[in-house]
């Protein structure tokens, strides 16, 4: 009979470890699903991020592609009012000649 009690006490204690285990393990589970569920929100998130800075970057270009036009046209029209001076210049010139005549 001091064997069979041994054995049935045997298997409790083997029941009760398997209980404990189980218990660690189903903790471990949940903790490994907790971070995992975290880890797919930092990735949403990530995600969202990633999708502002295209967003921002498309209107960065955009800017920059008007500001060259612009640019262009400043340079233009630099140009243009530097021929205009010139021409003005050189009538001054020319009146200057016929002053100096007169």
């Amino acid at each position: 009979m001091t064997q069979q009690n041994e054995m049935v006490e045997n298997a409790a204690d083997s029941f009760s470890a398997v209980r404990s285990n189980m218990e660690t393990l189903t903790q471990r589970v949940e903790d490994m699903n907790n971070k995992i569920e975290n880890l797919v929100k930092s990735n949403d998130t990530i995600i969202e991020n990633v999708s502002q800075l295209s967003a921002i970057s498309e209107e960065v270009s955009a800017s920059a592609e008007e500001v060259e036009g612009r640019s262009q046209d400043n340079q233009q029209q630099a140009q243009m009012a530097k021929e205009v001076l010139n021409q003005v210049q050189n009538l001054v010139k020319e009146f200057s000649k016929y002053q100096n005549e007169v």
